[in-house]
């Protein structure tokens, strides 16, 4: 190793703790800038992405001023080592931030609170009953003459829309072991964080829908039903209009409690 390559590594090592600290306060500031956070967790959680900011800072400042009052920390390959494993979460923040859930999460998740199954039908045989009436908060429509219904609402108030014409926007996929002509218009609703996100949504069939590729955002109109579907009575929308959405802002596109 040469002298210059050395003295690097040993300022570089001197201060290794600080810098890390430093980018874990840069890395909460560009997630609470323009709510990045939320393709993580839930808006009401903002507080502790500012207090996680707080706390980063205040070791950032501490390894600073130890750095500057001269106690040092050992110049070993350790401190790499352990500056390695903190900085290593950011990385993957800074390139999963914009990958949201979509239909691969959809096929692998049960459709209500139970124990998933292995296929779609095994998913709709185990779920619970209540996924087509848990109370989820809505999120503001969107601001048109006429407003999509949002499949929170649809599914809570059932009896309120079942025969009618509805409108409503969300994600599109069709599992293969879906029955012929049909695919699921869903969205994911969240009580923490994407990690407990569970899809909820309806069964549709219909015009223009076989054009779609999967994970693509829609907006449909149509009749919804109940009919029967892999041995069960579930909301489905015969489909008369469907038109392709550009995928919402990180915000909008999850469901709250």
């Amino acid at each position: 190793m040469t002298p210059t390559i050395r003295t690097m590594e040993q300022w570089f090592s001197k201060r290794l703790l600080s810098l890390v600290f430093i980018a874990w306060v840069l890395a909460y500031a560009w997630l609470l800038n323009q709510d990045r956070y939320m393709a993580f967790l839930q808006p009401r959680f903002r507080g502790l992405m500012y207090m996680g900011l707080f706390i980063s800072g205040v070791f950032a400042l501490v390894s600073v001023l130890a750095h500057s009052s001269g106690q040092d920390g050992e110049e070993t390959s350790g401190a790499w080592i352990r500056g390695g494993f903190l900085i290593l979460p950011i990385l993957f923040l800074v390139g999963a931030h914009n990958t949201t859930l979509g239909g691969y999460a959809l096929s692998k998740r049960p459709l209500g609170t139970s124990v998933p199954g292995l296929t779609l039908e095994e998913k709709i045989l185990r779920d619970d009953p209540s996924l087509w009436t848990m109370d989820i908060r809505d999120l503001p429509p969107v601001h048109e003459p006429e407003k999509p219904v949002l499949l929170s609402k649809l599914l809570r108030n059932w009896k309120d829309y079942e025969g009618k014409e509805v409108l409503t926007e969300g994600m599109y996929h069709a599992p293969k072991d879906s029955p012929e002509g049909y695919g699921m218009v869903f969205r994911f609703y969240v009580t923490c964080c994407a990690a407990d996100a569970v899809p909820v949504g309806i069964f549709a069939r219909g015009k223009g829908l076989d054009s779609l590729k999967n994970d693509q955002w829609v907006r449909v109109r149509g009749i919804v039903r109940l009919e029967p579907i892999l041995g069960q009575e579930l909301p489905s929308m015969e489909v008369s209009q469907v038109e392709k959405l550009p995928p919402p802002a990180t915000g909008e596109q999850y469901l709250y409690f």
